[in-house]
């Protein structure tokens, strides 16, 4: 027998561990469908969510659900993949050094579980049946790789480590880096669609800050209210008008916010930007059936007394930079960011603010505006962005 070949016979756990790594890719790739499909239909409701607390949607749309601008989803089906394959190779070649890196990779996923069951029971109070059943697939492949290792014997497990990196080196450090070159390709394949916020030409989660070309519109761009109360940033006398329909909680949006603001910034003269809301939360929201962006109707109305308040531009742009963060945005935070009266602030959240903000949706509703963000000009409606070509022509 070959000295690297494992001395007991590891098929059948080798088996059950390729048939639990095929079980975590299924259960990722439909945790990946329920992420995208939230994010995109405020409508959607999966299978697994049965209540307020037990809800795979309400999980997905937490910030908490993202790793590096990627779903954890997403990372969950590159680790049970590289599981797998680590699984067939074993069952293939009887060779006891895959058994470690098998171990290390299964342990940092259950490791990883007990953080994520933290954070979901802790913080979130909520409860996701697909992410449980990924976590139970963690540690029934941990505890395979284990039985493996200890059937082995950590001497002679120590003992064919030691032989393959001596022996095979060149084959280790390749195979180390294919892993790394896939952790790598997988956070730059994956569209940065579902974070707290894409910035497509920018850094990702980039912000409105004082030094950038981003600055403050009191500062540097025209700014006021057009002809039917609706705050404008941008050309007094404009050639193209884009009355955008958005949604503070909404990290598309995010993105297009730091968009027009470049698009605006580099036309002053030509393009003028409408803010108009369209909150996506069921709260103030007859297309919305289900709670989605349960803090957006509130936020809406803090951006619209901000406005009667002369603070708009300020507003808009704390509220798109904060609106995703898991902590509130309340009329005390907000006055204070933006250098407003508190009790003033909240004195016109209640009417002024909310009937300010059932105008834009209704309107909205008129338009069949259906999702954020949505751009209208002359009265026709762009979903999610504008014609490059239709732009260029005021450029």
């Amino acid at each position: 027998m070959p000295t690297d070949v494992v001395p007991v016979n590891l098929r059948r756990s080798w088996a059950l561990a390729c048939l639990t790594a095929v079980v975590g890719i299924a259960f990722s790739i439909e945790l990946t469908a329920i992420h995208v499909r939230v994010h995109q239909d405020p409508n959607a409701r999966s299978f697994c969510t049965l209540s307020e607390h037990v809800s795979c949607d309400r999980v997905a749309q937490s910030g908490y659900a993202v790793l590096a601008n990627v779903p954890l989803s997403v990372w969950g089906a590159f680790a049970y993949g590289v599981l797998l394959v680590f699984a067939l190779w074993g069952w293939y070649s009887r060779k006891a050094y895959v058994v470690a890196p098998f171990v290390l990779i299964a342990g940092g996923c259950a490791a990883s579980s007990l953080v994520l069951a933290y954070i979901s029971g802790a913080i979130l109070r909520n409860v996701c049946l697909l992410c449980i059943g990924s976590w139970v697939v963690d540690w029934v492949l941990f505890f395979v790789g284990w039985q493996m290792a200890r059937r082995i014997g950590p001497a002679e497990l120590r003992r064919q480590m030691q032989q393959v990196w001596y022996s095979r080196r060149t084959q280790v450090l390749v195979t180390t880096g294919l892993m790394l070159g896939g952790v790598v390709a997988v956070r730059w394949a994956t569209p940065e669609a579902w974070g707290k916020g894409r910035v497509p030409r920018g850094a990702p989660g980039a912000k409105l800050t004082a030094n950038s070309a981003r600055l403050s519109p009191s500062k540097l761009l025209a700014s006021g209210v057009d002809d039917a109360g609706h705050p404008y940033i941008g050309s007094a006398n404009p050639r193209l008008t884009i009355s955008e329909f958005a949604d503070y909680q909404c990290p598309h949006c995010a993105s297009a916010h730091v968009e027009m603001r470049e698009l605006v910034a580099k036309n002053p003269g030509t393009i003028r930007i409408v803010h108009r809301h369209f909150p996506l939360d069921h709260q103030c929201n007859a297309l919305v059936q289900h709670p989605f962006h349960t803090r957006a109707c509130a936020y809406a109305k803090l951006a619209a007394c901000a406005a009667l308040m002369g603070k708009f531009w300020d507003a808009n742009d704390y509220l798109f930079d904060h609106g995703r963060d898991e902590a509130a945005i309340t009329t005390d935070s907000l006055a204070q960011a933006v250098h407003l009266d508190a009790a003033s602030l909240q004195q016109c959240v209640t009417k002024a603010g909310s009937d300010i903000v059932k105008q834009d949706v209704e309107e909205g509703l008129q338009l069949k505006i259906a999702g954020t963000p949505s751009f209208v000009v002359d009265g026709t409606v762009y979903k999610g962005q504008l014609p490059e070509d239709m732009v260029a022509k005021y450029e």
